[in-house]
């Protein structure tokens, strides 16, 4: 249920995390849905539960957790707003990247249609 591999180019946390946020986003996982305990995922996937502690404390500082006292970790929003989440964070590093095309020299018109490429690409 939650891919990891040890030799990924991600550290293994923020592989967890990005599989936590894709359960949710699929549906797997809803709105209230519990959480594994940490050494039980630690245990369930052969890593160190300083490994997930790392992630599950990344996903509640992100919101998208919540911890309740004695009873585990919860996920705290629904697919809908987690779509709109992770959409906000993937267009704020987009900015960025498009002001750094700009200070490069790339004009508008050249960005748009690098973008327009890429998006068709993605259609294939």
């Amino acid at each position: 249920m939650f891919g990891i591999t040890i030799d990924g180019i991600d550290a293994i946390h923020e592989q967890l995390s990005k599989s936590i946020k894709k359960l949710v986003i699929t549906g797997v996982l809803k709105k209230g849905s519990p959480l594994p305990s940490v050494r039980e995922l630690a245990l369930d996937l052969a890593i160190n539960p300083n490994t997930v502690q790392k992630a599950y404390a990344f996903l509640e500082q992100q919101g998208i957790t919540h911890s309740v006292s004695g009873k585990g970790r919860f996920v705290a929003v629904d697919a809908s707003d987690l779509k709109k989440i992770s959409q906000q964070e993937i267009l704020n590093v987009t900015a960025l990247q498009i002001k750094e095309l700009k200070n490069l020299g790339m004009s508008l018109t050249d960005i748009k249609a690098e973008i327009e490429k890429i998006y068709e690409e993605g259609n294939k």
